[in-house]
């Protein structure tokens, strides 16, 4: 893909109509402190993301009463996938959590572990190994959590992680904010 040209207009402080004509294979933005350089690489890497990951899927399918229905929307989200059904979930507007999948009596559920960088690599596979124990002994990681309520869960995965965990970023003090 080669951008020839940028149009923005009412995005970040970029209020008023601009254009940025892009010629040759490589192009440097050379500007002042303050002078919108990396909000337009913002933009772009925005709209890259938005063409390069967006899959579309029928919203509203026709139906034989209403065959003009008809509605396509994009799936916006990327999923980085780590290790066995533990993925960092990337949002177009820039947030990533850790989730896991699971399948639990037949039916595919997913699990938030936490937010990234609060969690680290590290912490989420441990996190991941406990939901996965908690299957094991057939229990619903996700119904476990509902019932629980966030903070006593999140109480469970810390006593998990200084117990099974013995590296610095397991310790009491890690925040846990993200579940």
């Amino acid at each position: 893909m080669l951008v020839r040209r940028l149009t923005v207009e009412n995005v970040r402080s970029f209020l008023e109509p601009a254009t940025l004509e892009l010629d040759g294979r490589i192009s440097i933005l050379i500007g002042p402190n303050g002078g919108g350089k990396t909000n337009l690489l913002d933009i772009v890497v925005i709209v890259l993301r938005r063409h390069l990951f967006a899959s579309q899927f029928p919203a509203h399918a026709p139906t034989p009463e209403q065959p003009e229905r008809y509605e396509m929307r994009y799936n916006d989200q990327l999923n980085v996938t780590v290790g066995r059904c533990l993925y960092l979930n990337v949002t177009p507007t820039g947030g990533r959590s850790w989730h896991c999948k699971f399948y639990f009596e037949g039916k595919c559920q997913k699990l938030m572990l936490g937010t990234y960088p609060e969690i680290s690599l590290e912490c989420a596979k441990s996190r991941h190994q406990y939901a996965r124990n908690l299957i094991a002994q057939g229990i619903n990681p996700c119904e476990m959590k509902a019932t629980l309520g966030k903070h006593a869960f999140v109480r469970r995965l810390r006593d998990w992680e200084i117990a099974n965990c013995p590296r610095p970023e397991y310790s009491a003090g890690r925040t846990m904010a993200g579940i």
